[in-house]
């Protein structure tokens, strides 16, 4: 209970001094808005896994950690297959390896020379 309180006191306070010295303009950057939900949708996250994991451990006992282990793999096979490589490209060539990939080309789309627009 009193983390709790702390952490809303430091947000607060935070808050505050941004406020104060920033200013409030009203505006806010798409880039931050989606930022602000991804960050919103990972403490969810957190926050039920949490919440779920002594239950699971009295029922799984041991066989929780080969459920975690089980969804570790999954996510490994996803990665390796649904992700492609971007080590050492530049973020100027991004598009072109997203076009490129088996699975994300069909999704993606295509960029019309022409008018420099995406065609999906």
């Amino acid at each position: 209970m009193i983390g709790g309180l702390q952490m809303l006191a430091a947000q607060v306070t935070i808050g505050a001094i941004m406020a104060a010295k920033l200013g409030d303009h009203g505006e806010i950057s798409e880039a931050y808005a989606y930022l602000s939900i991804t960050v919103a949708v990972g403490f969810l996250l957190i926050y039920l896994g949490a919440q779920t994991f002594l239950s699971m451990l009295c029922h799984f006992r041991s066989g929780l950690f080969f459920f975690f282990g089980g969804w570790a793999a999954i996510m490994t096979v996803f990665v390796h297959l649904l992700l492609p490589e971007t080590k050492n490209v530049p973020i100027e060539q991004m598009d072109k390896i997203w076009r490129e990939h088996w699975f994300w080309k069909e999704i993606v789309g295509e960029i019309d020379v022409k008018t420099n627009k995406i065609e999906a």
